[in-house]
């Protein structure tokens, strides 16, 4: 399966104009669209820090556009998957403003508090650039709630049960809107324990085996993409001991080694892919990508591998994350444009074993966007509006990057 990532805004402004580019992207060859959020947000975080999981945002459009996207993407032969942001919240949701504000709301369990501020210290910072530590000072209370990634996202407690069950609420929601599938944002990280990284803990497998178990009393077809970062034999933990996991995980790991036997023709990798997928083979899909909006993961990598892909992706640190030293580059950035690597390139995504992942603008070659203003979170190059002017100018060369791709695309499409 070909899945077509896009933010609705910088892709077709809205979902009414996302609606008109649905025969675009079946002719591209696509099978599913992955939308990435698209909830009522203050947009921190790129729609991240969710204020209503049950809501659109107003410039996006209404309920009545959203229910008329999902119908007539089936009715094209596109199924539909949104991203959901299950580790944190926004500060101004209203589970949040109400937890900060007493200590006795009922709503206070659904975070996590301290108050010292010096509990649970070793857990990963993601962002260190944006904040010194977890603990975020809340004037209201005079202590501390803890945030993983931006100050303004605050980590929900997942061991409270009425987190689960109001998640629970939240995916028969939208399955009623029509979706057929979900990501799990930040999976690894939604566990906290004194002692630890607080990524990937065992416990983190309960939570994710409670929705599957969930949605499968819903309806059996429904996907559950993880985002679980991890080196892939460790990923594939996320799709459970007998497939009461993720039905789908994305290989961080082997995308990248890819890129590296893209530039270096190492036998070794292609190896290790083969083990990869033949340890993991009856577990679940993997879904390979080439780019997406996230900066790329070297750490998932061994060691040496990471630094050889480094020099090759950014020699000069150009490209490099402020927060957390991941390359955020796109495709056509890192080739210089060159059509026939890139051409050459999805070749090799198209070869392997599972879904793709299809970032948008990178089929007509779209590259970083440049500012001279600096980016603590240098995402925000690639995560730019979709050039349609160009598309336009590409659809009409046969020679095209566009139409290259377009016809290994449409082989692909099952």
């Amino acid at each position: 399966m070909l899945i077509y990532e896009l933010y609705i805004d910088k892709f077709a402004r809205n979902i009414k104009g996302l609606i008109t580019k649905l025969d675009y992207l079946r002719d591209l060859g696509m099978n599913a669209i992955w939308l990435l959020p698209h909830y009522p947000s203050p947009m921190v975080d790129d729609g991240y820090d969710v204020t209503d999981y049950k809501g659109i945002r107003g410039e996006l459009g209404t309920f009545e556009d959203f229910k008329k996207l999902t119908e007539i993407s089936h009715e094209k032969g596109l199924k539909i998957i949104i991203d959901l942001p299950i580790n944190h919240t926004s500060t101004e949701h209203k589970w949040f403003a109400e937890a900060r504000a007493s200590l006795d709301n009922p709503k206070r369990n659904y975070y996590l508090w301290s108050k010292s501020g010096a509990d649970m210290l070793t857990a990963v910072n993601a962002f260190p650039n944006a904040k010194l530590t977890n603990w975020i000072y809340n004037p209201f209370t005079k202590d501390y709630y803890f945030a993983t990634f931006y100050p303004l996202q605050p980590d929900l407690n997942w061991d409270n049960p009425q987190v689960i069950e109001e998640f629970f609420e939240i995916l028969d929601f939208w399955i009623d809107m029509g979706v057929d599938g979900f990501r799990l944002d930040a999976v690894t990280h939604i566990i906290k324990r004194k002692h630890s990284l607080s990524v990937a803990l065992p416990e983190t497998h309960n939570i994710v085996n409670a929705i599957r178990k969930h949605l499968l009393s819903k309806q059996k077809d429904i996907m559950l993409i993880g985002e679980a970062d991890l080196p892939t034999l460790h990923a594939a933990d996320y799709f459970g001991s007998s497939r009461d996991g993720c039905t789908a995980l994305i290989n961080f790991e082997d995308s990248l080694n890819m890129w590296l036997n893209f530039f270096e023709k190492d036998e070794n990798l292609i190896k290790q892919q083969q083990n990869h997928t033949s340890y993991t083979a009856d577990k679940g899909d993997w879904i390979y990508f080439l780019g997406m909006h996230d900066a790329m993961p070297l750490y998932v990598m061994h060691a040496d591998l990471q630094q050889r892909l480094k020099q090759k992706l950014d020699p000069e640190n150009k490209f490099e994350s402020k927060h957390d030293k991941r390359i955020a580059l796109r495709i056509a950035e890192i080739l210089n444009g060159n059509q026939e690597q890139i051409i050459n390139l999805y070749k090799q995504l198209m070869n392997q074993n599972g879904h793709k992942i299809i970032y948008y603008g990178d089929e007509i070659g779209m590259r970083n966007s440049k500012t001279d203003e600096f980016l603590i979170d240098n995402r925000h190059e690639i995560r730019n509006d979709f050039d349609w002017n160009e598309q336009k100018r590409q659809a009409e060369d046969p020679k095209s990057l566009l139409n290259g791709l377009k016809r290994l695309f449409v082989a692909q499409r099952v």
